[in-house]
């Protein structure tokens, strides 16, 4: 399940519910990718955090991947490949290209207008 809360019309943040069977180490379900451009009522979103979730459904860690302004490039331009992330591991800060291709446990989404 998907929810999500528009903020003042500059952003909205979209909470991922998880349901995870009683008793166990999985989850149920299917993984969620989200995508990189959401429209909602006309206006243009793009994915610009997402909180992600390591290990298994009783222990894990937290870490957050944060899309980096591109100073040279318009948001009206802007393509995905365009984009460059970085990975927020405690006090590491990692840079990386992408969000990874490989599904993900994400819990919350922040998204912000274009």
């Amino acid at each position: 399940e998907v929810r999500g809360r528009r903020l003042g019309g500059k952003s909205v943040i979209v909470h991922v519910v998880r349901d995870y069977a009683e008793n166990s180490d999985s989850e149920t379900g299917d993984t969620f990718v989200p995508t990189h451009r959401i429209r909602i009522a006309g206006t243009v979103y793009t994915l610009s955090a997402a909180v992600v979730h390591l290990g298994v459904d009783n222990d894990g860690h937290y870490v957050t991947y944060r899309r980096v302004p591109q100073v040279s490039t318009s948001a009206e331009n802007a393509t995905e490949a365009d984009a460059r992330w970085c990975l927020c591991n405690d006090t590491k800060v990692t840079s990386v290209s992408m969000l990874p291709e490989i599904p993900l446990r994400y819990q919350l989404l922040l998204y912000c207008k274009e």
